[in-house]
């Protein structure tokens, strides 16, 4: 009987052991296909194959996350490589117009003998085309200057770089009867990149400028938030619409407060702010409203 019983046990527990064995192979298999299909995707992204997400998981351990993980950052790869492709085709767009002038300039004049008034006007109208490629190389690398980062954050007063900037475009506002008014603290304190900071401040302002008709007033509201400054620049113009809020900071974007440039300036806006740690926004309805938000 104690043979027996010992036997049975021994039995039992060699099946136990086996269902063990079974399940832990089964396991270990399910792992391995999952690390394997995460594998597999982060193979295809490093080819370029942005467009597929890794195999949904279903788990809530470690690889789940990571999968979780590796289909967000996948998303963001492509959203950055859409952003590149577009800023690259809508670059060379803005670049073609004033070459294409140029070019006709060049064929109308070398078509006959021209006086030499004639071709001063013609090399000025050149020129002009010129001084436009200029302006937008110049923007274009502010922007990709400010992507990488270059120039170190220090102490700045983003007080001082609001009158800077007011000073410097009160004449233009003087030649059209328009009012510039800043209210707001004597200092505001904070670490960042003067320079870049000004770039910013000068953008809002001139787009208020342009926007706000003549004899119109346009408001630099500067007030401490929780955890910084927050800039506001209102314009008397005629606003923004709901649908193109959204879409203003993009480069070369073409909405309402964009028209009479290359739709740069409120990108470099958004670079500044973003390389701050901070974020620029546009409120919809009558009246431009930018508001810039930087921490301390």
């Amino acid at each position: 009987t104690m043979t027996a019983y010992w036997l049975i046990t021994g039995l039992l527990s060699l099946g136990v052991l086996a269902v063990l064995g079974v399940l832990q192979t089964m396991h270990a298999w399910r792992l391995e296909a999952r690390v394997r299909r995460l594998a597999e995707h982060v193979h295809r992204v490093r080819e370029g194959d942005l467009a597929a997400r890794p195999a949904p998981d279903g788990g809530a351990d470690v690889i789940g996350r990571l999968r979780d993980d590796v289909a967000e950052t996948t998303a963001r790869l492509q959203a950055a490589r859409r952003a590149r492709e577009r800023l690259v085709a809508d670059a060379a767009h803005e670049l073609r117009t004033p070459l294409a002038a140029m070019r006709a300039q060049i064929d109308t004049t070398l078509r006959r003998t021209r006086s030499a008034e004639e071709l001063r006007e013609a090399l000025e109208t050149s020129g002009a085309e010129v001084d436009r490629l200029a302006r937008l190389s110049d923007r274009l690398l502010d922007l990709a200057q400010l992507a990488r980062g270059a120039d170190p954050m220090g102490p700045a007063d983003l007080r001082a770089v609001v009158d800077a900037a007011v000073s410097s475009a009160r004449g233009v506002a003087e030649a059209r009867g328009q009012a510039l008014l800043v209210r707001g603290p004597a200092a505001a304190p904070l670490s960042g990149d003067p320079a870049a900071l000004r770039q910013a401040v000068d953008n809002l302002l001139t787009n208020a400028l342009r926007h706000g008709p003549d004899g119109s007033v346009v408001e630099l509201v500067l007030a401490p938030t929780a955890g910084g400054w927050q800039l506001g620049v209102i314009d008397e113009g005629p606003g923004v619409s709901p649908g193109a809020a959204a879409q203003l900071f993009e480069p070369f974007a073409r909405g309402d407060h964009s028209h009479g440039g290359a739709g740069l300036g409120l990108a470099i806006v958004r670079a500044v702010a973003r390389r701050h740690g901070g974020e620029i926004s546009a409120a919809p309805g009558p009246g431009g409203r930018f508001t810039l938000e930087l921490p301390a």
